[in-house]
C-alpha cells in the first residue's frame, strides 16, 4: 500500500519520494499487442484436456485443491477471511457436486441409476448415490461413515441449495440469501472436506472393484 499524508485541506497527498517510488514500479496497463490467450506453449502453460474422464478428474480435484490453498492463505493473512470465504465455500460445494456426479456417471449402471449432469441439487444427487451404494451393499455400513457424510452433504445443501449463494450477492430476483451460518471455521471445514474426499475415494475404489467383477 502507498502511504501518504493529508494536506491542509484534508485531501490525500503523496510525498515526492513516494511519487518517485511509484513511477519506478512496473505499471500494468492494457496495450496494443496484449493477448488474453497467446498461441503456442510456454513453461507456464496449463494443459486443458478434451477427454471427459480426464477433464472430470482434474475439475473435481482442482476445485478442492483451490479451496485448500485459499484456506491456507487465510491462516497467513487473516484479513482475507471475509473475502475468500465465498470462493472457498463455492469450490468445496462444487467439489462435492462433481464427485457425486462422477460416481453416478461411472457406476450408476450397476444399480440401474441414470446419471443427470444438469442436476445441481445435492439432495437428489445424494439420494441417487445412497441408492447405488445401498443396492451394492454399502461397504461402510458397519462404521457409520455414510450417515456422517450424508449429514455433511445436507448441511451444504442447507446453506447453498442450488450453487448460487456463494457466487452472487442476491438471488435471481434480487432477494438476499438466507444466512444459515453467520460465521464459518474455515480450517475445520478444510479438515472435514479432507475426510469427505477420503470417504468418496474409498467408495469409488469399492465400486470400481465391483464393476470389474465378472
Amino acid at each position: 500500500a502507498i502511504a501518504g499524508v493529508a494536506d491542509e485541506g484534508g485531501k490525500f497527498a503523496m510525498s515526492e519520494s513516494e511519487v518517485d517510488e511509484l513511477l519506478e514500479e512496473e505499471f500494468y496497463w492494457p496495450k496494443v499487442g496484449d493477448e488474453l490467450f497467446p498461441q503456442g506453449s510456454s513453461p507456464l502453460s496449463a494443459y486443458i484436456p478434451k477427454n471427459p474422464d480426464v477433464r472430470g478428474y482434474h475439475l473435481t480435484a482442482g476445485y478442492r485443491i483451490a479451496a485448500d490453498i485459499l484456506v491456507d492463505q487465510t491462516e497467513e493473512e487473516v484479513w482475507l477471511r471475509d473475502k475468500l470465504v465465498f470462493p472457498i465455500l463455492f469450490c468445496y460445494r462444487h467439489f462435492i457436486e462433481l464427485t457425486l456426479k462422477d460416481l453416478l456417471q461411472s457406476y450408476g449402471k450397476l444399480a440401474d441409476i441414470e446419471p443427470n449432469a444438469a442436476n445441481h441439487d445435492l439432495d437428489q444427487l445424494w439420494r441417487n448415490f445412497r441408492t447405488l451404494i445401498d443396492r451394492m451393499g454399502d461397504v461402510d455400513a458397519d462404521d457409520g461413515s455414510t450417515p456422517i457424510v450424508e449429514g455433511w452433504v445436507k448441511e451444504f445443501k442447507k446453506i447453498d441449495p442450488l450453487s448460487q449463494a456463494f457466487r452472487y450477492p442476491t438471488g435471481k430476483k434480487g432477494a438476499p440469501f438466507n444466512a444459515v451460518q453467520e460465521s464459518i471455521d474455515l480450517v475445520n471445514l478444510q479438515i472435514i472436506m479432507v475426510k469427505m474426499d477420503t470417504y468418496f475415494g474409498c467408495v469409488g475404489m469399492w465400486l470400481h472393484s465391483l464393476s470389474d467383477t465378472p
